[in-house]
């Protein structure tokens, strides 16, 4: 009998992470993913990896805020200067 390596374990891991992003895009909040998956991969053995999965994601998505909420004011500044002076 083959006895499963650690790289067998987080390969595994990782792969039912994206399966389970990828299946059920219809969350609409990140927290929900989160909770959902949590469920399913603290039975995989994993818990610390799948904890440094569930951080990347959190950071990324507020990465991706903090870009969103900077590029609608810089949008929202070059419209006010752009906005012609009436006399």
């Amino acid at each position: 009998m083959v006895v499963p390596t650690l790289e067998y374990y987080r390969f595994n891991c990782y792969k039912l992470l994206f399966y389970k992003l990828w299946k059920f895009p219809h969350f609409l909040k990140l927290q929900k993913i989160l909770c959902y998956l949590k469920k399913i991969l603290v039975s995989q053995f994993k818990v610390f990896e799948c904890t440094f999965i569930f951080l990347r994601i959190t950071r990324l998505e507020l990465l991706k805020n903090s870009i969103a909420t900077i590029n609608k004011t810089l949008q929202s500044t070059v419209s006010i200067q752009r906005k012609p002076i009436e006399n």
